[in-house]
């Protein structure tokens, strides 16, 4: 077959020579992707349809209006963030001032402290999902109450099922009892793993209460350290 093509080339050539062509021009490269296959260009994201309901979830949460003390007060409904899927969900009981300005959890001082504490554990903010038990600001950063945590408890049933953890920590006793419908304090119920539909649960002081009590750096960091333990994971080398 080779010689073949060869022939008829040579053969074409010659025809061409014989009408008086004395050059045949090259073709241009081909730009650059224009043969890549479309299974390539089009690869579907598996977390996309999550990520979406996420924000529809978001978008519903922010019209919300069933707490008179807090949509009267808030600046702005503070969602959560974070990778679906993400080894870790950690859950405080409500945005503090410094979250109700910037529209994140977890931010100012006690922000700060829990960036360390993930730096520890060999992890970045960026690889866990952060939220809080209800997303508006309590009046002057009061715990939030039983039914202000049950009006929210939709919003974050649903943050669960469609962020899918690995493992969730409750930061305090407040997060603590609105996830796992306890009444005990949190220096009873750290210290040991929980489940909540299938996921296990551990809880620990909020980074706020560290801060007012340096005594509780060792137990909070125990609780890490189950908690990577449940992951199999260790920290990283000093």
């Amino acid at each position: 077959m080779a010689e073949s093509l060869q022939s008829q080339l040579r053969k074409h050539l010659a025809a061409l020579t014989a009408a008086g062509v004395e050059f045949v021009p090259v073709a241009p490269p081909a730009p650059a992707g224009l043969f890549r296959s479309s299974a390539s260009e089009s690869a579907p994201d598996p977390d996309a349809d999550r990520r979406r309901q996420l924000q529809v979830v978001a978008t519903d949460a922010a019209k919300c209006d069933r707490c008179p003390a807090l949509f009267s007060t808030r600046t702005q409904v503070v969602f959560g963030g974070g990778p679906v899927s993400p080894d870790i969900l950690f859950l405080g009981d409500a945005p503090w001032a410094d979250d109700d300005r910037d529209g994140q959890p977890f931010r100012g001082e006690a922000g700060a402290l829990l960036d360390k504490i993930l730096a520890a554990m060999g992890l970045s903010r960026a690889e866990v999902y952060l939220t809080t038990a209800i997303k508006c600001r309590p009046p002057r950063n009061r715990p939030p109450t039983a039914d202000e945590c049950g009006h929210c408890r939709g919003y974050l049933d649903r943050q669960l099922e469609l962020i899918r953890p690995r493992a969730v920590c409750c930061l305090g006793e407040t997060a603590a009892r609105a996830l796992l419908g306890v009444s005990g304090g949190i220096r009873t119920l750290r210290g040991q793993t929980h489940d909540h539909a299938g996921t296990p649960v551990v809880c620990t002081h909020h980074p706020q209460e560290v801060i007012q009590n340096a005594a509780l750096k060792r137990p909070v960091w125990d609780d890490m350290l189950r908690l990577l333990k449940l992951l199999g994971r260790v920290p990283p080398a000093k």
